[in-house]
């Protein structure tokens, strides 16, 4: 393999090689309000599968938008969009809401017909209908109420809403209750007076209010100012098909209407591209008429792992034979990043067959991704089939050696065979890239003091000149301050550092020893504890950077 490279060289050399696949997006794409010479994603598109459509040429474009192309996007359903990477702006095709509703259930009025209205001197208004939600507003004459639900459109000639509460209805519910009741013969109950539900406060003016001037009328034991074309009421509450409402509470004008356009209006911008879809932004698409989104298409990666000695976790395992992990770890490591697995293969150390299985994989892949095969052993096939690529050792531990290349055009990466050896390498070398591809945030370093180092809680040793990877645990610094990550984007120096900053230090735990077949102790890690190539020992109290797992 040669002399070794530092982690470094070899990770700018995978980024290289996988530059030609990244799935940037170019341009802008826009879904909203259809805009003359282009095509329309969104609400009216249509022939797009489960799978998602893939979009070439000029693919949407907003209320102002001009054309621009999009590579490497494709069109999937509102539903099938979670966890995507939106590939351009989302622009309302309508104003939202689409029409003036109601934001209770209640009554809507002119709130200068309701002026003044106390508990004392309500405000008695004949109800002339119901407005329920998806049904169309009547138009509201003056003097009168109408009940309303939430969400119903409003009348054109309302401009507030008085909750159900503040009225001596109280609720709607008991509509249901008393038809129930007449179904049964059993008696039902009216609805509670006000006064049994408010206290009334001190009004000097109560018994004297007027309707426009023209005098008082008696309701119980106060008086209420009753709006034109009203019915007689007498002390308690008319409940007679819809009859009258007393209502014991102004409200200003606009209260409780929702306008149109008061979410958001006609092309403006709903989500930004970059924007990974979860499901309240799928809510907010979907709430605008929007069907379909372009998203950025994700890689196709084929994960092949290799050994005769491997067989399926759930299988038999035979004399010298182990369960298969990597397949397991990669893929899913695979998919965590944003990418998608084309394929999972298990080879044996068979050249031929290893080259048919290999050539499959990179037909139907953007990257194929190996474990096994690399190192010096007799039987390491991948190096016998990918004999143009370069194998190296890197100096790193675990996980030292590392290949790269392609087949049949399709690049290829290669990692060692012991599963922590296999984890660590996609961690360091392959998850950022993928990631970024994937239009993802990539995963930032953190910084910890240590605690326990290894099962003595002493010293740790670490081999001069190869970084090492040791698997931790976090837990609270108990106190200790210092530099806290993450820092995204940026590579902490190695060694201890100055502790700047007053914020608490995080705490890690060396969990398990180095070795790279320590497949349990990974599994109890969440972070890797990062050993630099000139320190010879880790010891408790020492700073060092962590790449987070998971």
């Amino acid at each position: 393999m040669g002399s070794r490279v530092s982690v470094e060289e070899h990770r700018d050399d995978v980024a290289r090689l996988l530059a030609g696949i990244s799935g940037e997006v170019s341009g802008t794409t826009t879904v909203g309000a259809e805009v003359s010479g282009t095509t329309t994603v969104g609400a009216e598109s249509s022939g797009a599968t489960a799978g998602g459509a893939e979009v070439s040429g000029t693919a949407t474009v907003g209320a102002e938008g001009s054309g621009t192309t999009t590579v490497g996007a494709q069109l999937v359903p509102v539903g099938d969009a979670l966890g995507r990477v939106l590939a351009g702006d989302v622009l309302a095709p309508e104003p939202l809401p689409r029409f003036r509703n109601s934001q209770m259930d209640g009554f809507a009025v002119r709130a200068a017909d309701i002026a003044g209205a106390t508990v004392g001197a309500p405000v008695i208004l004949p109800v002339a209908g119901e407005i329920a939600a998806g049904s169309a507003a009547a138009p509201l004459a003056p003097g009168t109420a109408v009940r309303i639900m939430t969400g119903a459109p409003v009348p054109a000639e309302a401009d507030a809403v008085v909750p159900v509460e503040d009225t001596d209805v109280g609720t709607f519910n008991h509509d249901h209750a008393a038809a129930r009741g007449s179904a049964s013969g059993r008696e039902t109950n009216p609805p509670a007076d006000p006064a049994s539900r408010l206290e009334a406060p001190h009004d000097p003016d109560a018994g004297e209010r007027k309707a426009g001037g023209s005098g008082t009328a008696p309701v119980g034991s106060g008086s209420a100012r009753i709006g034109s074309g009203s019915v007689p009421v007498g002390s308690g509450s008319a409940w007679v098909g819809f009859g009258s409402v007393r209502i014991i509470r102004s409200r200003a004008a606009g209260e409780f209407v929702r306008e149109v356009g008061s979410d958001v209006g006609a092309g403006d911008l709903v989500l930004s591209a970059g924007t990974v879809l979860a499901p309240h932004h799928l809510a907010a698409v979907a709430a605008c008429g929007v069907a379909e989104l372009p998203v950025r298409r994700r890689l196709r990666v084929a994960v092949v792992s290799t050994g005769t000695e491997l067989v399926a976790p759930g299988e038999p395992a035979g004399p010298g034979q182990i369960w298969d992990a990597n397949a397991v770890a990669l893929a899913a490591a695979v998919r965590a990043a944003g990418a998608e697995v084309a394929g999972t293969y298990r080879i044996t150390d068979d050249p031929e067959a290893a080259r048919r299985a290999l050539r499959t994989a990179a037909a139907s892949s953007d990257l194929v991704i190996t474990s096994g095969g690399v190192s010096q052993g007799a039987h390491e096939v991948v190096k016998d089939v990918l004999s143009g690529a370069v194998f190296r050792s890197v100096a790193m531990q675990p996980g030292g050696p590392q290949g790269f290349g392609r087949l049949d055009g399709t690049p290829v990466v290669t990692f060692p065979g012991n599963p922590v050896s296999a984890q660590v390498s996609f961690v360091v070398f392959l998850r950022d890239p993928l990631r970024r591809a994937a239009g993802l945030p990539t995963v930032g370093e953190l910084r910890a003091v240590v605690g326990h180092a290894g099962e003595s809680g002493g010293s740790i040793a670490s081999p001069l000149g190869r970084r090492q990877y040791l698997r931790g645990r976090l837990r609270p610094a108990g106190g200790m301050r210092g530099t806290v990550g993450p820092k995204s984007g940026s590579r902490f120096p190695e060694g201890p550092t100055a502790r700047t900053s007053d914020r608490p230090l995080l705490q890690v735990d060396v969990v398990g020893g180095a070795g790279s077949h320590l497949v349990a102790s990974m599994g109890a890690a969440d972070v890797l504890v990062e050993v630099p190539a000139d320190r010879s020992a880790l010891d408790p109290g020492d700073e060092v950077t962590l790449l987070p797992l998971g």
